[in-house]
Order: structure tokens, then sequence, then C-alpha cells
């Protein structure tokens, strides 16, 4: 994570927020009784939230607004998990989620709740974050 954040520091368009102290996030859990993924609890303790190739990503935090949130997907089949953990934002209405209890980051579709893209931690995503947003960002 340490080299990927100096990568990213190097990136113009970049917007980071002063980091949350492990209290803080911990404080955060026992609200809201989940554990965050460990890679996005790396992320907070260097940035609480913050964009990322803006427009491309609005990334929350534990103490800086907008904050890491859960919100209820109904689904009748019964095939999608229906709490998901808001981690940010995507500038073209997509949510980035986890789901509790996993690892995975989703990029959940506004316009297909059935539609998703999942990468297997925070940081996978944030290896595709320049490529996911373009190089025109």
């Amino acid at each position: 994570m340490n080299e990927m954040i100096e990568q990213l520091k190097e990136k113009p368009k970049m917007k980071f927020l002063p980091a949350a102290s492990d209290n803080e996030v911990m404080q955060w859990e026992k609200e809201n009784g989940v554990i965050l993924p460990g890679e996005y609890k790396e992320w907070l303790r260097f940035s609480d939230g913050g964009e990322i190739f803006i427009p491309g990503a609005q990334l929350y935090g534990v103490k800086h607004k907008p904050l890491l949130s859960y919100f209820n997907q109904p689904d009748e089949r019964g095939d999608l998990p229906d709490v998901f953990y808001v981690l940010g934002e995507f500038c073209f209405g997509d949510l980035l989620c986890f789901v509790k209890g996993e690892n995975n980051i989703i990029q959940w579709d506004h316009e297909n709740w059935e539609e998703f893209t999942r990468w297997d931690n925070f940081n996978a995503f944030l290896s595709e974050a320049e490529e996911l947003f373009g190089e025109d960002m």
C-alpha cells in the first residue's frame, strides 16, 4: 500500500484529506458493528477519504465528510447481498462498496443494480484506478 500511495501522490488531480487515527477507525467499526477491509483501513491511515483522478472517484472517510455509510439493496431473488457499505462514489454515479465480512471491493452500477465489477481488495482497485478513469482525467 505504501508504494501505491507514493505513486498516487505523484499523479495530478488528487485530493488527500488528513489521516484518520487507529482509534477513530476502531471507533467507527465499533459504532457500526463492522470491520473494514484491511487495505481500506490502511488507506484511511493515509487519507480519511479524499478524491482520486479528479473527477474520477470520491472516497469516504470515518471522520471527514462524506462519511462511510451503508444501504440496503432489496433483492427478491436472494442472490445479491442486501447490505453494502459505501466507501465512495464514482463521478458517473456508480458506488464503490464492500459487503460486510468480505474483503472484495465492488463497483456497483447505479443504472443496473444487478451489474457490478469486483476487485479482490482495495489495493487491486487502486492499481486499476488510473486505467478505469482514463489518463485524461
